[in-house]
């Protein structure tokens, strides 16, 4: 039986840089051994000189079945990010999964949008979950890498 191609787009700010690049490595892992789907990932690093950002951003946007935010403060400071991505995710019914990617305050700070929706977080024995930067080793960031991959599987199936 064929896989099923599924294009993402990773939405994410560049102040996190480091631990995106991470979590992205390390779940692309997950991802490429999926015998579901066939998973196909847009990152704006893709965009080459001179081409039009914005253009390439929503392209990708209008081209992706999923979207994975990585969700940060930072993040949801950036006013392209809630101004445009996300409310374009959302509006056009994709499947977006958020993802604490760093610690947000959900009871006091703005979402943008996201309150709404499950905010993925690595479960911890007695309730909550973690953050991806509360992963101290790499055990632990090996743990949130596959238990994200079981919950964008499950959140596919679903659809």
């Amino acid at each position: 039986m064929a896989k099923a191609t599924i294009p993402y787009f990773l939405s994410y700010a560049h102040r996190d840089g480091s631990l995106v690049d991470t979590l992205h490595e390390d779940l692309k892992v997950h991802l490429a051994i999926s015998k579901t789907y066939d998973f196909r990932g847009w990152r704006d690093t893709g965009i080459l000189a001179g081409e039009v950002w914005d253009d390439e951003i929503q392209a990708a946007i209008l081209e992706c079945e999923m979207a994975i935010l990585l969700v940060s403060p930072v993040f949801l400071s950036r006013p392209y990010i809630v101004e445009k991505e996300i409310p374009q995710l959302l509006d056009a019914g994709k499947v977006v999964i958020p993802v604490q990617l760093r610690r947000v305050d959900i009871g006091r700070q703005e979402l943008r949008g996201l309150e709404k929706l499950w905010m993925f977080g690595l479960p911890v024995t007695g309730g909550g979950a973690r953050t991806y930067s509360e992963c101290r080793t790499s055990l632990q960031r090996e743990q949130f890498a596959l238990a994200l991959y079981k919950a964008i599987e499950d959140r596919l199936s679903k659809r």
